[in-house]
């Protein structure tokens, strides 16, 4: 694919993007907004017809169950930011655990990663 090709692809880029469940929420975007799962072209068979809900009723029902979904991915969220921390602070050095003695080199930065 040529990166000319991009408006070509865009229904299917963000059909994927939007139908990919996230790991910090484990939800899709499109569930996160509609409450229900996109369906791909291949999930749907003709013996696999659901049943009919009318539009209202999918409103009153997304109504009633949109403050458990945005609990969820409150909930999930947290939970990959705990480990993200937790797994952040592994590998980090704290200054109790630095032994800089009087005489070493060290390197002093001024903000932006730019050393003095």
């Amino acid at each position: 694919m040529k990166t000319t090709d991009w408006p070509e692809v865009m229904k299917e880029v963000t059909f994927v993007f939007n139908s990919t469940k996230n790991s910090s929420t484990i939800l899709s975007p499109h569930e996160i907004m509609y409450g229900v799962s996109l369906r791909s072209p291949q999930s749907v068979t003709l013996s696999d017809t659901g049943a009919y809900v009318s539009p209202e009723d999918h409103v009153d029902e997304f109504q009633a169950t949109r403050p458990g979904i945005y609990r969820r991915v409150w909930d999930n969220n947290s939970q990959a930011r705990r480990k993200s921390k937790q797994y952040y602070d592994r590998a980090r050095v704290t200054p109790q655990d630095r032994k800089v003695q009087v005489g070493d080199k060290v390197m002093v930065s001024f903000g932006e990663g730019n050393p003095a």
